[in-house]
């Protein structure tokens, strides 16, 4: 289903006086088994809240798993403290179909059903050797790709930093943009690279790391997104839902937690904070995935903080 959807309503929520997060955590069905994985219908609800309803996409044989990594288990989203992430689902079958233009027909891939407009944020542990996939609207029915944000620690020599973070090349909906002069950084044919291969480049050296982090996107009320990996299966505990751009803080707990690391996406306050500097008709606009946009831009902008119709 094509994004045919007004920002009225988007608008209002972005421009409300408080900020919303909601954490929809994983509840595991009764269908599911204690240990180990069994075969489970298309449509079995994992998760839901206010923000939407999370469910198995295909069947498939499913069951439970965590997705701490390094030390990290634990997030904040926007200041708000969600503590640590549950047990998610995870399926047996890699996902079957995904391409830039379509969306898999099988295997281990999840359905969210939104409820509201705004942010999703999604946590698992991922590997920098793996392809992901977000696509608003189901297989068959229009699908389009969402490009995605991605950040995720990683513990390994070929990121110093200890962090691995990009963004996909957005049109002015959100949907993987082929005309971005620098697509080719981040598909290859008719696939979205591994996250590695975006952001150390094709000739790197294989990393194949694994580490906690988070997938962020837009939704909006009334469409479906359908998500997961390529090659692998992908494991979801739910979902952060925001009305806001994301800052997204994951840390660890115990004694010997981990130093917490922070992702903004979609140019969330803080990095909004620090690219507007001056009051004046002059100061930079952005839309509402971060990106700088020139006066001929037309939908929700931002300048000097303030959001608004152009």
């Amino acid at each position: 289903m094509r994004k045919f959807l007004l920002l009225s309503a988007l608008v209002a929520t972005a421009m409300s006086a408080s900020a919303e997060v909601e954490a929809v955590w994983f509840a595991k069905p009764a269908s599911f088994p204690e240990t180990g994985k069994s075969a489970q219908e298309a449509g079995t609800v994992i998760a839901q809240g206010a923000a939407g309803v999370l469910q198995l996409a295909y069947a498939d044989d499913w069951g439970a798993s965590g997705i701490s990594a390094n030390g990290y288990n634990s997030v904040k989203v926007n200041g708000v403290d969600c503590g640590k992430t549950t047990d998610g689902a995870v399926g047996n079958s890699n996902p079957s179909g995904w391409s830039i233009t379509t969306a898999a027909t099988s295997g281990a891939v999840f359905r969210l059903d939104a409820k509201k407009d705004g942010y999703v944020v999604l946590l698992s542990k991922y590997s920098t050797n793996k392809n992901y996939w977000v696509f608003e609207g189901l297989a068959g029915e229009e699908e389009m790709c969402v490009a995605y944000q991605m950040g995720m620690q990683v513990k390994n020599d070929a990121f110093p930093t200890g962090r691995l973070e990009f963004a996909l090349p957005a049109d002015k909906d959100g949907y993987l943009n082929a005309e971005a002069p620098d697509f080719d950084k981040y598909v290859s044919g008719v696939a979205i690279k591994w996250p590695e291969k975006i952001v150390l480049g094709d000739e790197a050296t294989d990393v194949k790391a694994s580490g906690f982090g988070a997938i962020a996107f837009p939704v909006y009320e009334g469409c479906s997104y359908l998500y997961g990996a390529q090659g692998s299966k992908m494991t979801s505990v739910g979902f952060i839902y925001t009305n806001e751009p994301p800052v997204v803080t994951i840390y660890g707990t115990g004694d010997e937690a981990p130093a917490e690391m922070t992702f903004t996406f979609f140019g969330g306050s803080s990095e909004i904070e620090n690219v507007i500097v001056e009051d004046n008709v002059n100061a930079p606009m952005y839309n509402i995935y971060g990106q700088r946009v020139n006066e001929d831009y037309k939908g929700l902008v931002i300048k000097n903080g303030v959001k608004f119709i152009n």
